[in-house]
């Protein structure tokens, strides 16, 4: 009858293990998205500076344009107030794709992770099935007085 026991404990033993290893994925996840946090914050005041500049060099060549007597408006100048522009919000989007790449890393390495820890749980929880398979087994036969 002991044979079965153990089996019991093996189950039990197995669920706690379960439950346990289920824990560093929570704190890797609450990593993760602290993490991302950091990331969209540091892309926010990235934003803004290059916002920031964008105006003060619209500023500066607006300055040169009026002390010529040119109107930024339209022409030539025009145009260069427009790359000014486009420079600033390209530069915005670049770093935004690259902020991206690094959070959809973490995300799929989060993943990975999990993939892997799903194969071990199947395999333990296999490992554990034939255990008390065996366990029965042993137990019926010396029942039966094999």
């Amino acid at each position: 009858m002991g044979g079965y026991g153990n089996s019991i404990d093996a189950f039990k033993e197995g669920e706690a293990t379960k439950n346990f290893a289920r824990e560093p994925d929570k704190i890797e996840e609450a990593n993760m998205k602290a993490k991302i946090r950091e990331i969209r914050r540091r892309q926010e005041i990235e934003k803004r500076k290059r916002r920031e500049k964008m105006r003060q060099q619209l500023g500066v060549q607006r300055a040169r344009f009026g002390s010529q007597g040119i109107s930024s408006s339209g022409g030539s100048a025009g145009a260069v107030m427009r790359r000014i522009k486009k420079n600033a919000e390209q530069d915005i989007q670049d770093q935004r794709g690259g902020d991206n790449y690094q959070i959809n890393r973490l995300k799929g390495t989060l993943q990975n992770k999990r993939r892997l820890s799903l194969l071990a749980e199947s395999s333990d929880r296999a490992r554990r099935k034939n255990e008390m398979l065996r366990s029965g087994l042993r137990f019926g036969t010396s029942l039966l007085g094999f």
